[in-house]
């Protein structure tokens, strides 16, 4: 009597055919994995952005009104008090304790709030491993970049303390619409340089790392995402809202 229980092992064909549906299956799940936990990194950058584009609002409650610099100059710049001179806005901002982390270092890879999770690069697209730190889009500890015009003078030239113009939160014309703090990277077109701590559209700054999408607070406290920019690679890249807070 034949036993039912046996059954034939599997045919080449039948475990080829298995294996072609595994691989199909795959293919198609891959991608949906890869987009859903990119969106997890892209809103763990958002969370950081919401807490810089806060930060920048109480630095302005807490110093009359007045919009950070990228770079204070000296101890007499508002808020530098507790950074000292010639200090970065991510370090004062630590420093004054307006974020919950450590000052960033000068020479190391950004950590924290300040790495944005979806960036792997470092220097000239080399993995981001705290080498050479001071270029590529690891510079002075940052991921992200504060938007230059805050409390700079309409002009092409390089920031400078001569340069500086003190914005009040107050006088922004349109601040659901422009950025305070949002993903600057080293362009991918440049060879050399490096990704600053500012963010302006002449020098290619804002870092589209999100699947061709870049985060950015707004002087509102909220937070977009945007597909380009405006004015890009523009030396009068302050002639749109995004960038410039009050009329130029």
């Amino acid at each position: 009597m034949k036993n039912d229980s046996l059954r034939a092992p599997f045919t080449l064909i039948e475990l080829l055919v298995v294996i072609a549906i595994i691989a199909i299956l795959a293919a198609m799940l891959l991608p949906a994995l890869a987009q859903a936990r990119e969106r997890g990194k892209s809103s763990k950058c958002v969370s950081h952005l919401k807490t810089f584009g806060t930060a920048v609002i109480f630095y302005c409650d807490t110093y009359n009104d007045v919009m950070p610099t990228t770079h204070f100059y000296s101890v007499s710049d508002e808020g530098v008090v507790g950074a000292g001179g010639n200090t970065y806005w991510q370090q004062a901002f630590a420093a004054l304790k307006l974020v919950n982390t450590a000052i960033p270092s000068n020479v190391l890879a950004p950590k924290g709030i300040f790495a944005c999770p979806t960036e792997t690069n470092g220097v000239l697209g080399r993995k981001d491993d705290g080498s050479s730190a001071s270029v590529g889009n690891t510079y002075k500890g940052t991921h992200y970049g504060m938007n230059r015009y805050l409390s700079h003078k309409y002009v092409s030239s390089a920031s400078s303390a001569s340069r500086l113009e003190r914005r009040k939160l107050s006088k922004v014309v349109k601040p659901s619409a422009t950025c305070s703090v949002g993903d600057k990277w080293f362009y991918i077109g440049r060879t050399s340089g490096y990704a600053q701590v500012d963010l302006r559209a002449y020098n290619y700054l804002p870092g589209e790392r999100h699947s061709g999408r870049w985060n950015y607070a707004t002087l509102d406290g909220g937070v977009k995402s945007m597909k380009g920019y405006p004015c890009k690679g523009s030396s009068s890249d302050w002639k749109d809202w995004l960038w410039a807070p009050t009329q130029w």
